[in-house]
């Protein structure tokens, strides 16, 4: 079975504790103008160069992290999560979330052989 995970990164998570601290200093740092938070707060898009880069996305969720601390740390591409779900199920990949729908995606996480956790997104 050929994989429907696609060969490139869609976003890269930074975790932070103080979303309106950390998305100024990024800004600054990257010379961008300030623009909206979305998900109640939590979720930052940093203004990247689209054409060379991934979003650098400031992430101040907690449920997808593990007991010991990591958090999700990139996000793949998919454009069919049901068959991405079954894809991993398939290989005995460890899966940390269903498949879920937050509005303008559906997404799962799952285990890497170290124990990171990665997402794999399907864009509505």
């Amino acid at each position: 079975m050929k994989s429907p995970i696609q060969n490139r990164v869609t976003s890269v998570f930074v975790h932070v504790t103080d979303m309106q601290r950390s998305s100024k200093w990024y800004n600054e740092l990257l010379g961008v103008s300030q623009s909206s938070t979305t998900h109640e707060g939590t979720i930052y898009d940093v203004p990247m160069d689209r054409q060379h880069s991934p979003f650098l996305t400031l992430d101040a969720n907690v449920t997808l992290t593990q007991p010991d601390g990591r958090p999700p740390l990139l996000m793949l591409e998919t454009a069919d999560i049901e068959a991405a779900h079954d894809f991993l199920v398939a290989r005995d990949i460890e899966l940390v979330s269903d498949i879920e729908d937050i509005g303008s995606m559906y997404f799962l996480a799952f285990k890497d052989p170290d124990g990171n956790v990665l997402l794999v997104s399907q864009k509505k």
